[in-house]
C-alpha cells in the first residue's frame, strides 16, 4: 500500500464516523421533535400530575414542585395494560415487566455508550467441554 492508498483509507473512516454522528444527531432531533410541536398538550398533563401529592415532592425549602416522573409512568402503564385489554389481574405484573423492559430498551438507544476505564471488558465465554 502506498502512502496515496493510506489516506483514502483514513478519509473513508472519517467519512463513516461523521456520517454515524450525523445519523445519530437526527435520530435525537426526531425524538424530540413531537415533544416539542406539541408542548401546549404536554403542559396540560403536566399541570395535573402537578395536582397529585403521589406524583409530586417539593425541594429547595418548598419553593419548587418536582414531577416523580418514574411514578407517574409506572401507574400509566399499569392502567394502560389494564384499559388496553383483557389482561388477568394476576398477568398484570408479566405485562408490566415487559413493558418495562421495552421502554427501558427504547429509552437507552439513544444514550452514548463510553469505553474505556470504567468500562468492564467482556470475557470470552468459557470453550465447550468435550
Amino acid at each position: 500500500m502506498d502512502e496515496k492508498d493510506k489516506i483514502i483509507e483514513e478519509l473513508k473512516l472519517q467519512n463513516e464516523t461523521l456520517q454515524k454522528k450525523l445519523k445519530n444527531k437526527e435520530t435525537k432531533k426526531s425524538k424530540t421533535k413531537f415533544a416539542l410541536d406539541n408542548l401546549d398538550y404536554f403542559k396540560k398533563i403536566l399541570d395535573i400530575i402537578k395536582t397529585q401529592d403521589r406524583y409530586t415532592f417539593t425541594r429547595k425549602g418548598g419553593q419548587e414542585k418536582v414531577i416523580k416522573i418514574n411514578a407517574f409512568v409506572n401507574d400509566l402503564l399499569v392502567a394502560k395494560i389494564k384499559l388496553g385489554g383483557n389482561v388477568p389481574d394476576n398477568q398484570i405484573g408479566t405485562r408490566l415487566s415487559m413493558d418495562e423492559h421495552s421502554l427501558i430498551k427504547f429509552l437507552s438507544s439513544s444514550r452514548v455508550k463510553k469505553e474505556g476505564a470504567g468500562k468492564k471488558k467482556i470475557q470470552s465465554p468459557l470453550p465447550k467441554r468435550k
